[in-house]
């Protein structure tokens, strides 16, 4: 409020919930659809993620079509899970030093007023 980025005074209890809804929003974002692809350009298959937030990755180093749907079939669950993990770790990690920022403004914003 008084940085003039927002006209409104966040609580703590506002942080805690921006932060509980990233981490509703990441729970329910862990779908992904798989497709096997060629490589266009020196031969060889990859599995192509494709998660509900759009963003597509690839799984490569197949060397037959069979390789890679054997793989979305064993494997992928776990390679989902250890994603969401990795995520989560960086959404922590964010969330962490989103409540240390408002600490900071709100320690620094008590030291400005005079109560006497």
């Amino acid at each position: 409020m008084a940085a003039g980025v927002t006209g409104r005074l966040w609580e703590m209890g506002d942080v805690v919930d921006v932060l509980d809804a990233l981490e509703a929003k990441r729970k329910r974002a862990v779908k992904a659809d798989f497709e096997v692809e060629r490589w266009k350009i020196g031969g060889g298959f990859y599995a192509r993620a494709t998660l509900a937030d759009g963003t597509i990755d690839r799984i490569e180093g197949f060397a037959t079509e069979g390789d890679a749907g054997r793989w979305i079939k064993n494997e992928s669950v776990v390679w989902l899970h250890e994603r969401r993990q990795v995520k989560s770790a960086v959404i922590n990690r964010a969330g962490y030093l989103l409540l240390c920022c408002v600490q900071l403004i709100m320690s620094r914003n008590r030291s400005n007023f005079n109560f006497n």
